[in-house]
């Protein structure tokens, strides 16, 4: 079980621009060919994704709650999992 940052979020580019000394220079947030590796090497495998707009409510704590559940809902489907900051994922050889 790991829990990553993805690449496409831009404002998150933004802020990894900005903030280079937080990570050492092999990191690299996962994309599709990422992904791809990912799914050869485990077949058995579950991805969760969080963080879009539970992202823009760091500076109003009481939106947290109602932004990450909207997350859960928006972030389910593959045309929008790219707008998350983090995946969860679960995996497993067989």
């Amino acid at each position: 079980m790991f829990l990553e940052p993805l690449g496409y979020n831009f404002f998150i580019n933004i802020y990894r621009r900005l903030t280079p000394q937080m990570r050492t220079p092999d990191e690299h947030p996962l994309k599709d060919e990422d992904f791809k590796l990912i799914r050869e090497s485990f077949p058995a495998n579950e991805f969760q994704f969080f963080n879009f707009l539970s992202l823009f409510c760091v500076p109003f704590p009481r939106l947290q709650d109602s932004a990450a559940r909207l997350d859960r809902l928006l972030l389910q489907s593959p045309l929008t999992y790219r707008l998350a900051w983090n995946v969860v994922m679960t995996l497993r050889r067989t």
